[in-house]
C-alpha cells in the first residue's frame, strides 16, 4: 500500500464561538499479485464549540466525522474496525488554564456494520516543559 494524504484545516474563533474542521484527501495505491489499484477518498470533520459566557469555563461542543466512500477504498476496506461515520456532543469544564474535564456522548458506525453509542469522561492536563 502506498498511502498519500493531503489535508487542509479551518479555524474560526470569536469571543464565545469556535469552529474548527479538517478535510483530508487520501490517494491510495494498493498492489496485489499482478495488479495495482488506485483509490481517492475524501474524509473530514467539523467541530463547533460555544462558551457559555464571556469568561465562562464551560464549553459546549459537537463533532461530526465522515468518510463517505470508505468501503470503496481498497486500503480502508482492509480495516473493518475503521469508523467512517462518527458523531459526538460534549461539555468541557476548564478547572485551571492547564486542566479540563470533558464528558461526551457519541454514536459510532464501523465498516463491519457494528454500531454503538458511547459515554466517556476525560480529565486532561498540559505539563509545562
Amino acid at each position: 500500500v502506498q498511502h498519500t494524504v493531503l489535508s487542509t484545516f479551518l479555524n474560526i474563533e470569536t469571543h464565545k464561538f469556535h469552529l474548527m474542521g479538517e478535510l483530508f484527501i487520501f490517494d491510495d495505491r494498493v498492489s496485489g499479485p499482478g495488479n495495482t489499484s488506485r483509490y481517492t477518498t475524501v474524509s473530514g470533520y467539523l467541530q463547533p464549540e460555544y462558551k457559555l459566557g464571556e469568561s465562562s469555563r464551560t464549553t459546549l461542543y459537537a463533532r461530526i466525522e465522515a468518510t463517505p466512500q470508505a468501503a470503496a477504498d481498497g486500503y480502508l476496506s482492509l480495516l473493518p474496525e475503521f469508523s467512517p461515520h462518527q458523531g459526538l456532543a460534549g461539555v468541557r469544564y476548564d478547572l485551571t488554564p492547564t486542566q479540563a474535564i470533558k464528558i461526551e456522548i457519541g454514536r459510532t458506525i464501523r465498516q463491519d456494520t457494528l454500531k454503538f453509542n458511547s459515554l466517556s469522561a476525560q480529565w486532561s492536563m498540559v505539563l509545562p516543559l
